[in-house]
């Protein structure tokens, strides 16, 4: 798709650009909800997700050149600047110096080549000059200022102080500064770089935790709002784990052949044996072992290890989708990854049951953590006994309320173990105000 038209100038190009990416998104609005989730895209859709991203590319090359332009102006204007400036400087010292030969007497030399240049008014108009600076400052300060929350960037040919086409946003991320027509704008508010939208959704792919995409817990993605971001392969992708994720895990039928294991689709849609189409394995569609034609299903063998293991390790499984589950910390209340809520005890649906919420033990240790990450541990090591009051306060928190259903994050300098996913960060944590836990930029943002 070729988008440059050699007669126009670059604004203008610009505002064209912008033109057909408004159309190519209009029509990608309309043919939301018109087909399944899991249907293949026609040719006419992928012709539009295409053009779309060509598009896009266009448009962050244009931006590019237009910023670069208007920064190599700036500078331009700054070298002239200070050439005056130079001169100026010169030619106050030779009229100090003029000033004190004619206090001695002596005859006057004739003006040096800045006296000339500043007593000629053609040279420079003062006021105009000012306005061209204040134009370049106005673009300098547009395309860089990095504590402006909506910096602009000017793209109406007639005047630098026009209206603006293009808002600049932060990556709640990576804290990038990126064009609105290159970012992916959340239903939460939030604004996303291309770079951390397609890293989101490739970590989707291979972590349920993380499906459907989503910001801010409740705000989940269109996949449509989604697409001109990722490349065919990879929204092809996202949409077919779109399905597995979105099917219960005990209905869920995976090829039985260990070197594939490819999701052959939901239970419910098969009454007979199924063929994987990718190692052409013949697989039951009741018991979920090899087919076995003409006789009875069997439970599967390695179903039956993983459940003695989980009985022996006192694990628990899921009353929802079945799978096993291990407490690591915290209470017995469990939101399964299917987002049931149980008692980690007795699998009651929570609420449902009697059972206590905390072991003392556990209790205790989580309250500590929480401690030290509000004051941190020189606050344990200076005042012990402070702190031990600060533990006792927070385990009869936790016991009367345990859940914190609206975070509200920090970044805390330096680094640590995130509570949700375990991983290591050296910088920086993200700190929950309310329930003083720790998780990772990606936890924070897009799991928790």
């Amino acid at each position: 798709m070729s988008i440059s038209y050699q007669s126009l100038d670059l604004e203008t190009e610009i505002i064209v650009a912008s033109l057909i990416l408004q159309d190519l998104q209009g029509i990608q609005d309309a043919q939301k909800g018109k087909r399944r989730a899991d249907a293949p895209m026609t040719d006419d859709q992928l012709a539009l997700q295409d053009q779309l991203t060509d598009i896009m590319s266009h448009m962050s090359i244009l931006e590019d050149i237009h910023i670069a332009r208007k920064l190599d102006d700036a500078l331009r204007l700054d070298r002239d600047c200070l050439e005056v400036l130079s001169i100026i400087n010169q030619a106050e010292r030779e009229d100090h110096d003029a000033a004190l030969a004619l206090d001695r007497g002596e005859a006057l030399p004739p003006p040096s080549g800045a006296q000339a240049f500043l007593q000629d008014h053609s040279v420079i108009a003062p006021q105009d000059f000012g306005d061209q600076i204040t134009e370049a400052r106005t673009v300098i300060s547009s395309s860089s200022d990095p504590d402006e929350a909506d910096s602009l960037v000017t793209l109406a040919p007639e005047s630098i102080h026009g209206s603006s086409t293009s808002l600049r946003y932060e990556c709640i991320i990576c804290a990038d500064r990126i064009s609105s027509l290159r970012s992916f704008h959340a239903p939460c508010g939030h604004n996303y770089c291309r770079s951390c939208i397609v890293d989101l959704a490739e970590a989707s792919t291979h972590d349920e935790s993380l499906f459907p995409l989503r910001c801010c817990k409740r705000n989940h993605f269109d996949l449509d709002d989604v697409a001109p971001f990722l490349t065919l392969d990879l929204l092809a992708l996202v949409r077919k784990k779109a399905v597995e994720f979105g099917t219960p895990s005990g209905n869920r039928v995976y090829c039985a052949n260990p070197n594939c294991s490819a999701f052959l689709g939901p239970s419910d849609n098969f009454q007979t044996d199924i063929v994987c189409i990718q190692c052409n394995t013949t697989v039951c569609s009741s018991c979920k072992n090899i087919a076995h034609p003409n006789e009875a299903c069997a439970e599967n063998t390695a179903i039956l290890e993983v459940r003695a293991l989980a009985l022996a390790e006192h694990w628990q499984t899921c009353p929802g989708c079945h799978d096993i589950v291990e407490l690591s910390q915290g209470c017995f209340h469990i939101t399964c990854r299917c987002r049931t809520s149980f008692c980690y005890l007795c699998a009651a649906l929570w609420k449902t049951c009697t059972c206590r919420q905390w072991d003392d033990d556990r209790i205790e240790y989580a309250a500590e953590q929480r401690v030290v990450n509000q004051f941190g541990e020189r606050a344990m090591r200076a005042a012990p006994d402070v702190f031990a009051e600060r533990v006792q306060q927070r385990i009869a928190e936790l016991r009367v309320n345990h859940d914190c259903d609206e975070h509200r994050w920090r970044y805390r300098h330096g680094g640590g173990y995130c509570n949700e996913c375990d991983d290591h960060l050296p910088m920086f944590m993200m700190r929950c105000t309310r329930c003083q836990i720790l998780a990772c930029k990606r936890c924070a943002q897009n799991r928790l």
